[in-house]
């Protein structure tokens, strides 16, 4: 299929690309709410596929069957991210101290700046 020659298919497609353009830059504008629309649609379509092959497996499982398999998946992921969250916690309290020394440089390097900063406007004023 070749370019077309029609102004008017470009008009549109110049209308389009227009609108995506502001689109996107609107989503990047507000990216946290983005970001948590995103995971949260990933969350459902992943939660469906996940229900869906549940329903699947044990459509010939009687009812006890089917709520103890249930209630078994459910303690299982509740387990993992238990442990997820728990070994993250660790983590963190492992490198609190290397945070704390770079907070400490942090903090004594802005104040060394900010004490600059002000000599400088102090030196300058008095010239005038």
């Amino acid at each position: 299929m070749g370019l077309s020659i029609n102004k008017k298919v470009w008009q549109y497609m110049l209308i389009v690309a227009a609108l995506l353009f502001i689109g996107l830059a609107f989503v990047f504008y507000i990216k946290p709410v983005f970001i948590a629309l995103v995971l949260g649609v990933l969350v459902t379509v992943l939660l469906n596929t996940f229900i869906e092959t549940y329903r699947r497996i044990t459509k010939n499982y009687s009812s006890a069957k089917r709520k103890t398999a249930a209630f078994a998946g459910t303690v299982g992921i509740v387990l993992v991210v238990l442990v997820l969250a728990f070994t993250g916690t660790m983590y963190l309290l492992a490198n609190v101290n290397s945070l704390l020394v770079s907070f400490e440089e942090f903090t004594t390097h802005y104040n060394e700046t900010a004490e600059n900063m002000a000599e400088e406007i102090v030196n300058t004023l008095e010239e005038r």
